[in-house]
């Protein structure tokens, strides 16, 4: 009581019945705590004290506290004491100078007490809080850190992008982490986010250093939006950790049961990768949702969309990768069997030849200029090309070779 009576500004504002009637309410709506002390002489009262019953309360009050205090003066070098070691507070303090606009980050505020790692910990933490006008404010400045070594990926996505990752609209969510990784060639963006989470230091590469495993531990719920976790987790696919490739596999092939229209919108948006591991893992994750259901009429939209994509003569994404073909085409035959009325115009190129008889493959040029007779040609050099190579290709202009399989035992009497 002693503290709320000196706290009063002008003083004597309310009177003691009245300060104890409004502790009274915020103790009976769960705010405050009162907590009875028996004295150690037994002829005393009892000592009451009041506390916060929620730790979060105490964290705002104190930041609050710290933002009126510095909100005009942002060159102060040393943090209040009641701060230390109260991360949640220092927090809620960075978040409440955000919403006025200042940058903590380049600000010369707490500059003893907090530097480097530290101080981008809780500016990260401070922006995933903010509104959206004042976190695209920072978007160049995350992006910057976003590719500047594993570490660094790694506590951006544990402070930033996974709190708000469910948040609708959320600028700092998986669509960001999409674009920033999409321009990147693949050995590029292995260097920082595909290589394991714990790498001793050697000579300072970017795939170097110690980080959480948010990527491996990142789990999907079945209300999840396409472009939340799933994203997120479908660029995880590129790992090198092929257990935990299983396991993302699984997890969206589970995730995208009796969600074709999802599987769609996610298939559509990841699949613009330039990475071949991930496609396969997300056309492997997708024939198993197929297996998983029956499909019925609204897989429809997917499997004409799979044709345009990959099967059609100038399909954006039609590859020889025989991992994604047979897994898309697989899916669509899934669909099919169990009665999804796909139009013949679209199964015609789904089940025509991939390879035209009367298409010649181009001749490699720099290749050919390269050739050396005694080493062979780039990759079949050595060994390969003096033993293995002509093993393999030389009964293709042995006339005799065919005229032998043309008088096999194994011949069919029929012909």
């Amino acid at each position: 009581m002693q503290v709320v009576e000196s706290a009063q500004s002008p003083r004597d504002i309310l009177t003691r019945s009245q300060l104890l009637q409004i502790l009274n309410q915020c103790r009976d709506q769960g705010l405050l705590l009162l907590r009875s002390i028996p004295p150690n002489d037994p002829f005393e009262a009892e000592i009451h004290t009041w506390e916060p019953a929620y730790e979060t309360l105490t964290d705002f009050l104190l930041a609050w506290e710290a933002y009126q205090n510095v909100k005009n003066s942002l060159n102060s070098p040393d943090m209040p004491p009641y701060l230390v070691n109260r991360t949640a507070s220092i927090t809620l303090a960075v978040y409440l100078l955000g919403k006025d606009g200042c940058n903590f980050f380049t600000s010369q505020l707490w500059k003893n007490n907090l530097t480097g790692q530290r101080r981008e910990d809780f500016q990260l933490m401070a922006l995933s809080m903010m509104p959206p006008q004042q976190q695209e404010a920072y978007r160049d400045w995350v992006l910057r850190l976003f590719d500047r070594d594993m570490p660094t990926c790694r506590n951006i996505l544990e402070l930033l992008i996974i709190p708000g990752l469910r948040i609708p609209d959320y600028i700092y969510g998986a669509k960001f982490v999409h674009d920033a990784l999409l321009p990147m060639g693949v050995a590029e963006r292995d260097i920082f986010w595909s290589g394991p989470h714990q790498i001793p230091h050697n000579h300072g590469a970017k795939w170097e250093g110690y980080a959480s495993a948010v990527l491996e531990e990142l789990e999907l719920a079945e209300d999840d939006p396409w472009d939340s976790a799933p994203l997120l987790t479908a660029w995880a696919t590129t790992t090198v950790n092929n257990d935990n490739r299983r396991r993302i596999r699984s997890a969206l092939a589970d995730w995208g049961c009796d969600k074709p229209s999802e599987l769609l919108a996610l298939l559509k948006t990841a699949l613009q990768t330039n990475d071949p591991q991930m496609r396969e893992d997300l056309f492997l994750a997708a024939y198993g949702v197929s297996c998983l259901v029956r499909p019925n009429e609204t897989w429809l939209s997917l499997c004409e969309w799979i044709i345009n994509s990959f099967f059609t003569p100038n399909a954006p994404y039609r590859t020889n990768n025989i991992i994604i073909r047979h897994c898309a085409r697989s899916l669509v035959e899934r669909c099919l069997v169990c009665g999804v009325l796909i139009t013949e115009k679209f199964l015609i190129h789904l089940h025509k030849p991939y390879v035209d008889a009367n298409e010649l493959l181009p001749i490699d040029k720099e290749c050919v200029n390269r050739i050396n007779e005694y080493y062979g040609i780039e990759p079949a050099t050595r060994d390969l090309a003096w033993y293995v190579v002509p093993q393999a290709i030389e009964p293709f202009f042995d006339t005799s070779h065919f005229a032998r399989m043309a008088n096999s035992t194994y011949r069919d009497p029929g012909e």
